[in-house]
């Protein structure tokens, strides 16, 4: 369900390459030109065809009979063939639908795993398990981190109850609604709680005084062109890494220029960036393995290193063009695809560098006020860095969040967030 769509992407991106085999004679360097723009096409398609994948053959052959079959033994059959469904839907949202977080296409998304939701609704999230079970009413929010869990195990029973979110409710970060949970038309679970099965949340009264911010849409058309560009940032700092990552023999050298080959493998492995894409499209490219383990470990190495630092520079730069001079009112479409860049380079490199002096100098580069001798750990993507202001010595401890903006139903909400000499450890902020 993973592999497939993978293989069929990557053979896709080939066959393209190939057909311009006319152009490359002519023009040699439109070869690598035709690479870095069709790569991006390839990770596009294989989000689309891994949903397909998994809402064909995983829910049709593992998912259960939940009406027939509430409560599964955890040494059944039919446990296994869950477990199987649900670690395949966990890796692909975690992998490829969290790049569509805040997007319609996030929707169409769990909407093809089976959920139930309508229309206006914006999901921040992509930890949504049992999807067939949840049923999310128009106007509804689900923020940033939040967990909804239709399935629970106890005492060696995997038991199963659906849940039901009203219209234009709210559910804030890093809230979790657990199975049977019903909230009832705008409704709202605060950040950090959880609501039970069995215990209705109803209308809350707190928002209503709130004037609703009006944001223009983001039509389909353009979110896919801001997909295809975020994504191109990707491949364009796999590609510019690959030059120096070719002074290490495996790529070629600086007398000899590495070839199309070896630049088109960089650009896909750039947009896809997960290891196991990147072995698959190395087994679908080059027929034979480096003959040097050593060398080809090394390089391997240097071009990720190389490909990191380059995509946190031209987030940098991405994120400080769209943000202008400092806008009072930025549109939707601009916070939106500053947002997706600064998350997306997160995820892809600035996670590892977490809890060194480095994090704090990537953070710094996207616009945070980091103070000296500061420790941050590992901590949720953030992404309005400009927003955050931490104070010298400051210790942010595994767990933490950080949160200076986040979706509610009465719209985007930002504010300054500052930490000033005081020490988190272990919580979330």
């Amino acid at each position: 369900m993973l592999i497939f769509p993978a293989y069929l992407s990557v053979s896709a991106f080939i066959s393209l390459v190939s057909a311009n085999h006319t152009l490359i004679n002519r023009l040699p360097w439109s070869g690598y030109l035709i690479s870095l723009v069709f790569a991006p096409l390839a990770w596009i398609l294989c989000i689309f065809s891994t949903c397909i994948s998994i809402a064909f053959f995983g829910n049709s052959f593992l998912q259960p009979n939940y009406a027939l079959t509430p409560e599964v033994s955890i040494w059944s059959t039919d446990f296994v063939k869950w477990w199987t469904l649900y670690k395949a839907q966990e890796v692909a949202s975690k992998v490829l639908a969290v790049h569509l977080r805040g997007t319609v296409f996030l929707k169409f998304w769990f909407e093809m795993l089976g959920a139930r939701i309508g229309s206006s609704v914006l999901l921040d999230t992509v930890d949504i398990t049992d999807p067939s079970l949840v049923s999310i009413g128009d106007g509804a929010v689900i923020a940033e981190g939040a967990l909804v869990q239709s399935h629970e195990v106890k005492n060696g029973i995997l038991s199963f109850l659906p849940i039901r979110i009203g219209r234009n409710s709210s559910v804030g970060p890093y809230a979790v609604i657990q199975k049977g949970s019903v909230l009832g038309e705008e409704a709202e679970v605060l950040a950090l709680q959880k609501s039970e099965g069995g215990k209705p949340v109803f209308k809350s009264t707190k928002a209503n005084n709130v004037q609703k911010p009006y944001q223009k849409p983001l039509t389909a058309l353009k979110l896919r062109l801001l997909t295809t560009s975020w994504a191109s940032t990707w491949s364009v700092s796999s590609a510019l890494s690959q030059q120096l990552s070719s002074t290490s023999s495996t790529f070629g050298s600086l007398e000899r220029p590495s070839s199309p080959q070896h630049f088109a493998f960089l650009c896909i492995s750039g947009a896809f960036h997960w290891i196991p894409y990147t072995i698959v499209a190395y087994a679908i490219m080059f027929a034979n393995a480096s003959s040097d383990p050593i060398s080809f470990a090394t390089s391997i190495a240097i071009a990720y290193l190389a490909h990191g630092l380059i995509l946190c520079f031209l987030t940098s730069t991405l994120t400080r063009f769209l943000a202008g001079k400092q806008e009072a009112k930025q549109s939707h479409l601009k916070t939106w695809l500053r947002h997706r860049i600064t998350i997306s380079c997160h995820l892809r490199f600035a996670k590892l560098l977490s809890g060194t002096e480095a994090f704090c100098i990537y953070l710094r580069l996207l616009g945070a006020k980091i103070g000296k001798h500061c420790s941050i750990r590992a901590i949720n993507p953030v992404s309005d860095p400009e927003l955050i202001s931490i104070g010298a010595g400051v210790h942010l401890g595994d767990f933490s969040r950080i949160i200076a903006g986040f979706y509610t139903s009465v719209g985007l909400l930002e504010e300054k967030l500052r930490c000033r000499t005081i020490q988190w450890s272990e919580v979330k902020a």
